[in-house]
């Protein structure tokens, strides 16, 4: 089962934070109402599935977060594509920094896997486009990275557009022109 998520590039903004429209997932409990606040220093945590990104080529900042974590104030983590040279990558941001490109030239429908996993402090990021092999170890980690961050952090994951009417005057601000579709989506923690 797959499910699609979509937003108008001219659509509401869920903050005072950002200017672009979302649709995602926003980690709960296991009640399905309280909101799940974990601390990054302390055990295992991690998010995955399996994701394809449409619609990038329809406009001219092809922008998109497919999976983050996020604390009490920001995103710390983030996965998006982005245009760089004139090629669509996926890439990783840490507190906004870009720390590593996972895939330096990203063909629109491709599906990937992706795991953001955070072990004591520790980031491990794991990705790749051959489904048939899933990795064991880390694309990516940067060891203790967050071993001073602050505690309240859950996962998000979906549609989250860095593109909008400003970005892309010439589109139907009511159109949603990217997609992400996401399948097989778990999280999973320890001591929480």
């Amino acid at each position: 089962d797959v499910v699609v998520m979509s937003c108008p590039l001219g659509g509401g903004t869920t903050s005072s934070n950002t200017q672009y429209a979302r649709c995602e997932f926003r980690e709960l409990q296991r009640d399905g109402s309280t909101k799940a606040a974990w601390d990054p220093k302390s055990g295992d945590h991690w998010v995955e599935g399996y994701y394809r990104i449409n619609g990038l080529s329809q406009v001219d900042k092809p922008h998109v977060v497919v999976q983050q974590a996020h604390d009490l104030d920001d995103d710390v983590i983030m996965v998006r594509s982005e245009l760089i040279s004139g090629t669509i990558r996926l890439i990783l941001r840490f507190n906004g920094t870009l720390v590593a490109t996972l895939n330096s030239n990203y063909t629109e429908g491709t599906e990937f896997y992706l795991k953001t996993r955070v072990i004591n402090g520790t980031p491990e990021v794991y990705y790749t486009t051959n489904l048939a092999s899933i990795p064991g170890t880390p694309t990516y980690t940067s060891s203790g990275y967050f071993s001073s961050a602050s505690s309240g952090w859950y996962w998000k994951s979906g549609c989250y557009l860095n593109t909008n009417e400003s970005t892309d005057p010439d589109v139907d601000p009511d159109a949603s022109i990217i997609n992400v579709e996401v399948r097989e989506l778990k999280t999973w923690h320890t001591g929480y």
